[in-house]
């Protein structure tokens, strides 16, 4: 499945001097390394997955570029990576995982509607049992 993704990386100069000798477009650089390794670390993971785990795998992705000579290289030190947005590019996907998103919610709510629907009945039971037995005790 292909996905659209939009997310900010945080990072900072620590060498300015390395960073002038190595590179001419720091933010390029750091915005293709990052690109290439989510997207590495993305698409070893089944949609399903993702959509579970998104904020972990985009964490493990992080982590394992965070300490790379990549950067340090350059005077750069990788501070944080954050996925703020993903969609599917095909439409049928989409369509398919609204779908499925309005059937959880359905799901969701008529869970609790069931659960309060019982507490209301376990309610009405208890008192009626108590109801019951204060009227035993005026029989005897």
């Amino acid at each position: 499945v292909k996905l659209e993704m939009e997310g900010t990386i945080f990072w900072q100069i620590e060498d300015v001097g390395k960073m002038i000798v190595m590179t001419a477009d720091p933010e390029g650089d750091v915005w293709a390394r990052s690109r290439s390794t989510l997207i590495g670390a993305v698409s070893t993971s089944k949609l399903g997955n993702f959509m579970e785990n998104s904020g972990s795998i985009v964490e493990e992705a992080f982590a394992s570029q965070v300490n790379e000579t990549f950067f340090s290289d350059r005077g750069i030190k990788l501070v944080s990576m954050e996925m703020t947005k993903y969609s599917p590019v095909d439409q049928h996907t989409q369509d398919t995982l609204q779908h499925i998103i309005r059937q959880t919610v359905q799901r969701i709510n008529d869970l609790q509607k069931q659960r309060s629907e019982n507490d209301v009945m376990m309610e009405k039971l208890e008192a009626d049992i108590l109801l019951e037995r204060n009227r035993t005790i005026l029989i005897q």
